[in-house]
């Protein structure tokens, strides 16, 4: 997690937002970064939801209910879908890279559809446990899940656009409660954060630049100075 709580207080659904950041970062080809994730943060998704498809060969997955029915009868579905599938949970990442982008401003897809990304796999196709959510716009949508911490985290930043960032640097998506921070605190291998890095480089280009107008401007002040001395010598 950032540093972002320093001298902050943290509500669960702005850590519920670092959570979703962390989630729009995740390399679908890291299958270790991946698997860190799930297990970390099991209440961000149901744990059936992690493998349920979306595309198959580039067709859309209807009904859940037909792929397991496939995959008894062909006991090589698997592998032979392994380089032609793309997961629910990929799809549901790149609509939120988009709503991120757009400053959770929804245009081509609505708040709710987003939040009908995640949903619970407890029957092929079905979802369970109905809750009751209180949208920005004063409506009450019936969302068929239970409510998960993406669900949170969709929601706050709609209410609070300006949190959610998209790092100068690294281009990694982050939270902060600043509008005007513009560097995540993410560390990379060496422990530096592009937050550090910038103000390094600031502080370097103070040093260069204003800093060296500085010394000339004390140093032309202490020729002109000694210039205007009496020669005593005599």
């Amino acid at each position: 997690m950032s540093s972002t709580r320093r001298n902050v207080k943290v509500t669960e659904t702005f850590r519920d937002a670092e959570t979703l950041a962390e989630f729009a970062n995740l390399e679908p080809t890291d299958s270790a970064a991946v698997a860190y994730f799930r297990n970390n943060y099991p209440d961000f998704a149901p744990k059936e939801w992690w493998d349920y498809p979306y595309l198959i060969d580039g067709m859309r997955v209807l009904r859940h209910d037909d792929v397991i029915k496939i995959a008894k009868s062909d006991p090589k579905f698997k592998t032979k879908i392994e380089n032609k599938l793309v997961q629910q949970w990929q799809h549901a990442q790149e609509q939120i890279q988009r709503a991120w982008k757009a400053g959770f401003k929804f245009k081509n897809i609505s708040e709710v559809e987003i939040l009908k990304l995640v949903f619970c796999v407890d029957r092929p196709g079905l979802a369970w446990n109905s809750s009751q959510l209180l949208l920005p716009d004063g409506t009450v949508y019936e969302l068929n899940t239970k409510l998960y911490s993406f669900h949170k985290a969709v929601l706050y930043l709609h209410q609070h656009p300006r949190q959610a960032k998209i790092c100068k640097k690294c281009r990694k998506y982050f939270v902060h409660v600043h509008g005007k921070r513009k560097f995540c605190e993410y560390p990379d291998p060496r422990g530096e954060t592009c937050r550090h890095k910038n103000d390094n480089k600031r502080r370097l280009d103070y040093y260069y630049e204003t800093g060296k107008k500085k010394r000339q401007a004390k140093t032309k002040k202490g020729r002109v100075s000694d210039g205007g001395r009496k020669d005593t010598t005599r």
